[in-house]
């Protein structure tokens, strides 16, 4: 199995001129699988996608992970949670050995709304039972399928530290729970401070818990807070800029959008969000230099059609979002 590229794991390396074409930031990875960002970073976390590089601590994904995302989503699609698709692919890993990646080395496939494995005409399941039946078997609910739910555990006695709350805070926004995912996070910030404090990174996951509940102006705080904590926290940068910019605040999310920029020229989405908020400014011809860099970095973004129809746009006025 080819070696994944780690040729960004310093995280303070500069991606000043990298060729970043063909590559999915987080967010543009998201939009490709219709879920929130906040999947893909949990994705990376459990390991089920690999950055392919890591720039300025950005995470970028090539098509092959995009492939493992797009299979992800589709079982998310199908009513499966994220502790069912966890324990399918632990099946996978034993089911079949010698896969380092069962998501990304077996030929899957999603039929019914339930994960197989395909060898010519036959399916098998994640546990390695060949289904025989697979044309004209009713799809089965993820609730159906008992080998798929995992029993709940009674926490133990003891009190959880930062990190355990911080993966029990992610588990809950990845159920759709977000003010118990949120209160979460915020107690195991609370526990952090008493031992010495937490990074920029744990306030940068609480902001977008609170961006996804509709809190901007408490979100907007906290995406500060991370950066006093962390200034070269790129990511943080851009998302402050476009809470900004949905607040009404051009002019700060200008310069939320350049900081990024500074830390990382070839940020493909802080260009299109740049581009963005220079129209409604109505300086259609400066938004125009980032729509064309926007292309030049990432050609085959899903957002790449509106930076096309933006720049055939007459210029003189404001444009609309």
């Amino acid at each position: 199995m080819p070696s994944v590229s780690r040729d960004a794991a310093d995280p303070t390396e500069h991606a000043h001129g990298q060729d970043l074409a063909g590559m999915y930031t987080a967010a543009m990875l998201a939009e490709v699988c219709g879920v929130p960002t906040a999947t893909v970073r949990r994705w990376e976390r459990r390991g089920r996608v690999h950055a392919t590089r890591r720039l300025n601590r950005l995470s970028y994904y090539d098509f092959r992970e995009a492939s493992v995302a797009r299979l992800l989503a589709a079982l998310l699609a199908a009513g499966h949670t994220g502790a069912q698709i966890d324990r399918m692919i632990d099946q996978l890993a034993q089911s079949f050995p010698g896969t380092e990646r069962p998501l990304l080395e077996l030929p899957l496939v999603v039929e019914g709304g339930r994960l197989y494995v395909r060898n010519g005409d036959a399916l098998y399941e994640p546990d390695g039972q060949r289904r025989l039946d697979f044309e004209t078997a009713p799809p089965s609910s993820p609730e159906a399928a008992g080998s798929l739910v995992l029993p709940f555990t009674p926490p133990a006695q003891e009190l959880p530290s930062p990190s355990d709350l911080e993966e029990r805070a992610f588990a809950l926004q990845a159920e759709g729970d977000l003010s118990a995912a949120i209160d979460t996070m915020r107690l195991a910030i609370l526990h952090a401070e008493s031992g010495g404090g937490c990074d920029g990174e744990t306030h940068f996951a609480l902001a977008e818990m609170l961006y996804e509940s509709g809190d901007t102006a408490a979100a907007c705080e906290r995406y500060y807070v991370a950066l006093e904590r962390d200034p070269e926290l790129v990511e943080a940068r851009l998302n402050l800029g476009c809470v900004l910019a949905e607040r009404g605040r051009l002019d700060l999310a200008e310069g939320a959008f350049r900081g990024a920029l500074e830390l990382h020229d070839n940020y493909a989405d802080a260009h299109f969000y740049l581009a963005r908020a220079l129209d409604r400014l109505a300086r259609s011809d400066e938004a125009a230099a980032h729509w064309e860099r926007f292309l030049a970095v990432a050609p085959d973004s899903p957002w790449s059609q509106e930076c096309r129809e933006r720049l055939a746009r007459p210029t003189g006025g404001p444009a609309p979002g």
